[in-house]
């Protein structure tokens, strides 16, 4: 399913945020589980580009690359693949979906409230918190300082 941009979604996303957009079909600003589920079985099937039923790491990679926002929690093929057998399963993919899905979750209801995807600012650089002197003081030796 496409993504809706939908009331009150927020600019910068948690981890799985594009993906869960994605889900919301009927467009309410609300994700049910039956979103999640029907979203994440139309993911994998995408996201199986031979359509063996399974995922390698490449096409794993692939599909994370191809959301419409830069995810790296997606990208890596181990979380998907906890047995190492080196093959995706769609129970496998779903699992994955599933717990990052319920870290969102409303406490008093089972759906993802889109705004609440919202990621916190990031930190500044360690560079950007060095010492910068302001320009409008005149330094120390400097005339009129």
């Amino acid at each position: 399913p496409e993504a809706r941009n939908a009331k009150g979604t927020p600019d910068r996303l948690v981890a799985g945020g594009g993906l869960f957009l994605s889900f919301d079909t009927n467009g309410d600003g609300r994700i049910t589980p039956e979103e999640v589920r029907a979203g994440t079985a139309a993911a994998f099937l995408k996201a199986d580009t031979n359509g063996d039923g399974f995922l390698t790491a490449f096409e794993q990679i692939t599909w994370a690359e191809s959301l419409p926002t830069r995810d790296d929690s997606l990208t890596n093929p181990v979380r998907f693949d906890p047995n190492l057998d080196r093959q995706v399963s769609p129970e496998e993919f779903e699992t994955v979906i599933a717990e990052l899905a319920a870290h969102y979750v409303e406490d008093n209801s089972d759906a993802i409230v889109i705004a609440d995807l919202k990621a916190p600012k990031p930190k500044p650089d360690r560079a950007d918190k060095l010492y910068r002197p302001d320009p409008r003081q005149t330094p120390r030796g400097a005339p009129g300082g």
